[in-house]
């Protein structure tokens, strides 16, 4: 009650009120309609803002402070920084503009400067230099930390640069512009999740101007950092992809199992789920996904909340060299170093090692005798390093610290501790609402693993490189990835069985959620879609493309009607027949052939196209397309033909690649994704690749003297055999190239259309015998070639025998 009485007399002297009330509102609106919400930062720190229900996280029990939120003793506005599901940002902005009116409510406006590469390009254009010119010298200019270089940085270090500036007088002009107009305001856009809430129009505030694609709602002529100045209040809307996972996955558990997850009521204690923490099998588990922090969570052995806080607050550089000590005291091999028995209490949480902000504060109000509001003035000056203000401090710590009893040599080492610890002390309200977001995701993957997935993988649809990570996790995990059909697929991704994911309409790009919806929606009322004729006359109604169609033919959801390039070729003419009989029936023709003997509209048969004999679809545009279409593959994998001969160069895989020592020489067998070249400060080439293969993805790094060598060969989308060396540095793990050539599939492919089963001396006899009795159980049309591997050669055969592929075959081909 005493702190409650004390937040909320601070609130109302600072006219905050109406602040806490209206962030109570949104939060409230996001729970009772479904969406995940969480709050992130200093706010957790308020107990005012835990009781009425806007933050989830008890600041008590967790030893937050208010004052690190709201500080009587600075004039700097509080800051509630609202996380909610990606997917659903823009409901809880449309109620925000119906419940104050569209005229109160703006986003935040921000003035884009002008940096190297696009003053490049635009003072070019206006001298009339050629695209290709300056296309190239944009290209050139390296990016640090998310900020171009500077021309005359690029003119000294790149020799290339420098030649191209200097060739004649007015790219000498060029480069004498750009100087002038780096770093002046380009545009307007606006700010990624801000906005503004007024209780009158908000042009009576500030001024206002059109969106940057000018439509929209409106946004401020001013900036954030104005906005405080004018005394408005910034409303942070963070859309974030994991909570947005974390509420798919709920749906999912109630669609599937009929058991409502309430994410407020889990047992913070569940063992099922720090057993899987500390497992390390952490893909999808919020901000612990990382190679690095899977290593130092097996190394810490997480078993409470408060642990995972102090991971996520430890594993960053700086604090990261003392995660040790941390684990020595945590296991009991070494002694806390608390420095003086009051600040046990303080300490304790994190076995000795100073490592919140909060903890500053309160060490600084123990022993130097500051109140919190000085504790959190002093904190921000050593964050900051502003050496005058600690300067002036130091005295008054020793001061306060002498006077009530404290050591004062002990007490020097202490403020020396503080010093070094202030410099990377994190924000232990951030650490602890991200910790809760960690331990969200990490329950629902321990005890609903299809859910999770389900919904991790629909949220990754966007990125490839993810899309591998958690393909090869449901593998681990025994869950069997399902190609989209047509007349099973739902919208989202569904669960089917006990170990099946469906892959959702919805995720096929270029579609149109509309019409997935539609075609959902129509199977629902009327039955499966019997072929391709009977799909387009019913879903014409609908409005569907032409486009729409071959998409969903080329991803293979129509593969039970026929092979896809057949498809492709009579679907135009299935879709200009159906089009031109529905507009004859809307300008009212009619058709005799469709009338009974009485006059009366007869319901005629759907005529059936018969499929056209034409090639098959090529094994390597199939796999494009699903590439390109549904992020995977599902068909095969482009490197699949070149096995045999990854086998007799002794290929490993990209992942067991990063599993070698520092030093470590390995060959590789990958299709090459990206190619990134950039400049060394001597002016010479080198570059990154992203590779993969089956296993998953990773960098290589090329440097200059290898890059000569291969630079006139580099290309996209090609496999090649790669010697690398494997690199140790601060715990990282990366690739070298020392070699590397492309591989000719036409001479080393094979071209064996079926199934191969590879069996190895690490194999089983027991194992060979479940893998025959499979192969004489199952039927279908697809042949199998069997590659036995004695340990020094191969021998193959293909057999009578046919089997279907499906979810079980591939289970078998996991193991051989």
């Amino acid at each position: 009650k005493e702190r409650i009485d004390y937040e909320l007399k601070i609130i109302n002297d600072k006219m905050y009120n109406d602040y806490f009330l209206v962030v109570r509102d949104f939060v409230l609106f996001c729970r009772q309609n479904g969406i995940v919400v969480g709050m992130r930062g200093s706010g957790c720190g308020s107990g005012v803002a835990y009781c009425v229900e806007i933050t989830d996280l008890e600041p008590i029990s967790w030893e937050l402070f208010f004052e690190r939120f709201l500080n009587p003793e600075r004039d700097s506005p509080p800051d509630f920084d609202i996380d909610i599901a990606d997917q659903r940002r823009d409901e809880l902005l449309t109620y925000t503009i119906e419940k104050y009116g569209i005229e109160s409510v703006k986003q935040i406006g921000t003035f884009s400067k002008l940096q190297t590469r696009q003053a490049i390009k635009d003072v070019g254009r206006v001298l009339g230099i050629e695209l290709t010119v300056t296309d190239k010298l944009a290209k050139m200019v390296e990016i640090l930390f998310g900020k171009s270089r500077d021309i005359d940085y690029m003119i000294e270090h790149n020799p290339e640069f420098a030649e191209i500036i200097n060739s004649s007088e007015t790219t000498k002009k060029l480069a004498d512009i750009v100087r002038k107009v780096s770093g002046i305001c380009r545009g307007t856009s606006t700010h990624a999740c801000g906005i503004i809430v007024t209780p009158d129009p908000v042009v009576n505030y500030c001024p206002i101007q059109r969106d940057a694609h000018g439509g929209g709602i409106g946004m401020t002529q001013f900036e954030m950092s104005d906005i405080e100045y004018v005394g408005l209040m910034k409303f942070d809307f963070l859309g974030l992809r994991n909570l947005n996972v974390i509420g798919e996955a709920i749906a999912k558990i109630k669609a599937n199992r009929n058991i409502e997850i309430d994410l407020m009521k889990l047992d913070s204690k569940d063992p099922k789920t720090f057993e899987l923490l500390k497992s390390g099998h952490t893909v999808g588990v919020f901000q612990l996904e990382s190679e690095g922090m899977r290593r130092t969570i097996k190394t810490l052995q997480p078993e409470t909340q408060e642990d995972i806080c102090y991971i996520l607050a430890a594993y960053r550089p700086g604090p990261m060299q003392y995660i040790t000590e941390y684990a020595a005291v945590k296991k009991g091999k070494q002694e806390p170093d608390y420095i003086f028995p009051e600040l046990k209490p303080v300490l304790e949480v994190t076995n000795g090692v100073i490592t919140y902000q909060e903890q500053v504060m309160k060490i600084a109000q123990i022993v130097g005798g500051y109140t919190l509001g000085a504790a959190d003035l002093l904190r921000r000056a050593m964050g900051k390093k502003k050496m005058e203000i600690m300067d002036k401090e130091k005295p008054k710590f020793l001061q306060g610290a002498k006077e009530k009893g404290f050591d004062i040599k002990e007490t020097e080492r202490l403020w020396d501790k503080l010093i070094q610890f202030a410099n990377y002390g994190f924000n232990k309200a951030h650490s602890a609402s991200y910790a809760t977001v960690a331990f969200w995701t990490g329950y629902l993957k321990a005890h609903y693993p299809l859910e999770f997935m389900a919904a991790l993988l629909e949220g990754d649809l966007d990125n490839f490189d993810r899309v591998i990570i958690d393909l090869n996790e449901c593998e681990r995990l025994g869950i069997d990835v399902l190609p989209p059909i047509i007349n099973k697929s739902k919208f989202y991704f569904s669960i089917e069985g006990d170990s099946g994911i469906r892959f959702g309409l919805g995720g096929i790009k270029n579609v149109g959620s509309d019409i997935v919806q539609s075609i959902v929606k129509e199977r629902k009322e009327k039955g499966d879609f019997k072929n391709l004729d009977d799909f387009v006359e019913r879903m014409s109604q609908y409005k569907i493309q032409k486009r729409a169609i071959e998409y969903l033919i080329m991803s293979g959801t129509m593969d039970e009607f026929g092979e896809r390039n057949s498809l492709l070729t009579i679907a135009p003419s299935i879709y200009e027949r159906i089009k031109k009989s529905k507009s004859s029936i809307n300008v009212g023709q009619i058709d005799i052939f469709s009338l009974s003997n009485n006059g009366e509209d007869v319901k005629l048969e759907t005529v059936i196209t018969p499929l056209p004999n034409v090639e098959k679809t090529p094994k390597f545009q199939i796999l494009q397309w699903e590439k390109d279409l549904l992020g995977l593959y599902f068909s095969s994998h482009p490197l699949d033909n070149l096995q045999d001969f990854f086998e007799s160069k002794n290929v490993i895989s990209v992942k067991e690649a990063l599993e070698k020592k520092n030093n470590s020489l390995v060959i590789l067998g990958v299709m090459v994704n990206k190619v990134k070249k950039i400049t060394t400060r001597k002016g010479e080439v080198m570059a990154f690749l992203n590779i993969e293969d089956k296993s998953g993805l990773s960098d290589v790094i090329i440097f200059p003297r290898t890059y000569q060598e291969i630079k006139d060969t580099l290309v996209v989308g090609k496999p090649i055999l790669i010697a690398a060396r494997v690199s140790v540095k601060n715990d990282e793990k990366s690739l070298i190239m020392e070699k590397g050539q492309y591989i000719d599939e036409n001479k080393h492919g094979n071209n064996f259309d079926g199934i191969t089963f590879r069996i190895r001396p690490t194999h089983t006899e027991d194992e060979i015998k479940q893998l025959k009795k499979y192969i004489s159980s199952s039927s279908g049309d697809t042949s199998v070639r069997i590659v036995v591997n004695n340990g020094s050669a191969n021998k193959s055969v293909v057999l009578e025998k046919k089997i279907e592929m499906n979810s079980e075959t591939k289970r078998w081909l996991r193991k051989f």
